[in-house]
């Protein structure tokens, strides 16, 4: 099964997982997930953005880019923090399926 083929699995079961999945490409992948704390009922949410994976041709072999979007609840400190730790976790992942493992992150 080539990269394609394998990404495209990947983004079946994310969206089979994960809440707010909208695949914006399937190759190369790019995807977008709504994400807030877990557990919290929706109208309680107070932080909430969405994140952002888009990979390049040369995916799983190298990570995906991320980035947050539509931010909110969540200070400049708080939202760089976050989005170097999913950068983090998506690196430690390259050569790897790594959707998944930064989306749960």
């Amino acid at each position: 099964m080539g990269d394609a083929e394998l990404a495209a699995a990947e983004l079946d079961a994310l969206a089979a997982v994960f809440e707010g999945v909208t695949v914006v490409s399937r190759w190369p992948p790019v995807v977008s997930i709504a994400v807030a704390p877990r557990g919290a009922p929706e109208a309680a949410t107070f932080v909430a953005a969405t994140l952002t994976l888009a990979c390049g041709a040369s995916y799983p072999a190298s990570p995906p880019a991320v980035s947050l979007t539509d931010v909110k609840g969540m200070g400049a400190a708080r939202e760089a923090a976050l989005l170097a730790r999913l950068a983090g976790v998506a690196g430690g992942a390259a050569g790897d399926a790594a959707l998944a493992v930064v989306a749960d992150a």
